[in-house]
């Protein structure tokens, strides 16, 4: 199936937002997101690439939205509670403040 030519522009758009994206990743606030809340960096990654489809094709984007969702949530779950579980065993690990 040839590429069709009214996708350039939105594929270009992708790109170019998705390269600025990148480096606000770079950043100091960005580093700490990417070590510290991957899910939530992939997240709005996944959203700049759905938002682009969209401009192609709506219905495309809504469908595949729903399974990134579907298949999303339990992965952003386990990131939750695992990060939840590691702040739990820092907190129980500081030693008690004496008076």
């Amino acid at each position: 199936m040839p590429f069709d030519p009214r996708y350039i522009s939105p594929v270009i758009g992708c790109l170019l937002s998705s390269t600025v994206y990148a480096f606000l990743l770079s950043t100091r606030v960005g580093r700490y997101l990417c070590s510290e809340q991957t899910w939530l960096t992939v997240v709005v990654g996944t959203l700049i690439v759905l938002g682009w489809v969209a401009v192609v094709d709506p219905a495309a984007a809504l469908t595949v939205g729903a399974f990134f969702v579907a298949g999303g949530i339990p992965i952003i779950l386990r990131s939750v509670l695992i990060q939840f579980e590691h702040y739990k065993a820092q907190i129980s690990e500081r030693p008690a403040d004496h008076e």
